[in-house]
């Protein structure tokens, strides 16, 4: 299971949105490298189309984990 953690702030949109620690360290614990683990969350983190979107981000979340490679 991997535990989306975005630092949003008040704004709707992207501005300064990026993965909190807890994101990456869960996708790592996933089998992802580390360098692979961050660019998959801020991939997440800065998608304006997933801000107040759960489903499209568990969605995408799956889409991504599952295109990359772990290790």
């Amino acid at each position: 299971m991997v535990l989306v953690s975005c630092y949003r702030g008040p704004w709707e949109a992207v501005i300064w949105d990026r993965p909190n620690p807890e994101f990456i360290q869960s996708l790592e614990d996933n089998g992802f490298s580390t360098t692979k683990s961050i660019e998959i969350a801020e991939a997440i983190c800065r998608d304006p189309r997933l801000v107040n979107n759960p489903d499209l981000t568990a969605e995408q979340v799956r889409r991504l984990t599952s295109a990359a490679r772990r290790g």
